[in-house]
């Protein structure tokens, strides 16, 4: 048997009763802790749980290395969100029940749905993109032009490099999306386009910040996990209430 069970967004008390359940029942537990970041320790986990959580990076979890244990095993996978907010935990989702295993799903807060929190709609973020190290490729422009062109909002996820204890910054973010421009040059992204800057959402001293993207590349967001959100050019009243609610706490703050 194959549990994945997502842990949310902050740290080990964010399980849920039925995740503790199933990690009680387990035979062995483990943490992929290469797609996001927890806001506290992996001993920490383990000590809540009472059971021992070992990490796994990704050539573990895209090798068959799980699913051959979950054939003889029950294997609780801990997520950090929600277990389908990247699709590496969908496909093996997927090749597990081709191999004839069960597989529970146990759901949890993600960054997909916690951005709620910044008063923007959630029915109006169109597809999420990805800021990765290195050049940003066309088709990352390419997604934004098309939210824009639809009044939808953008999520900007950032890159971490567990590993390489490398995890990119909103100014960082602003930065490549500013270099984006200057290869694509249609005129979508400019250092006065609003944004919001947001750090360790749901967690410890969560920042959220509106301004410009000069603005906000001049803000100290702190340790991360950092994301940005692009508005929609057209925004109900009730989002741009929220939006100068948060471009308080960034003039003149760091």
């Amino acid at each position: 048997m194959l549990c994945l069970i997502g842990i949310g967004l902050r740290d080990a008390n964010d399980i849920t009763l039925k995740g503790l359940e199933h990690i009680k029942k387990a035979d062995v537990i483990y943490l992929e802790g290469y797609t996001s970041l927890m806001q506290c320790s992996v001993d920490d986990l383990s000590t809540v749980y009472g059971k021992k959580v070992t990490p796994l990076g990704r050539p573990e979890i895209e090798s068959s290395f799980i699913l051959d244990e979950a054939e003889k095993k029950k294997v609780a996978l801990l997520i950090i969100g929600d277990p389908f907010a990247a699709t590496t935990h969908s496909s093996l989702v997927m090749e597990a029940r081709d191999r004839g295993i069960f597989v529970e799903i146990v759901h949890n807060a993600s960054i997909l749905s916690a951005v709620g929190e910044t008063g923007l709609s959630l029915y109006k973020f169109g597809r999420v993109i990805s800021l990765l190290f290195g050049a940003l490729p066309e088709s990352v422009y390419d997604a934004l032009c098309a939210n824009q062109k639809c009044g939808l909002h953008t999520l900007c996820l950032l890159d971490i490099k567990v590993d390489e204890n490398r995890f990119m910054t909103v100014n960082e973010g602003i930065r490549a999306l500013l270099a984006l421009e200057e290869k694509c040059k249609k005129n979508l992204l400019s250092s006065v386009m609003l944004a919001l800057g947001i750090a360790r959402l749901g967690g410890n001293g969560q920042v959220i910040k509106a301004g410009t993207f000069t603005e906000l590349e001049k803000v100290d967001f702190g340790p991360p996990p950092h994301c940005i959100i692009i508005p929609a050019s057209e925004r109900h009243f009730i989002e741009e209430g929220w939006i100068s609610h948060w471009r308080k706490y960034t003039s003149g703050s760091n």
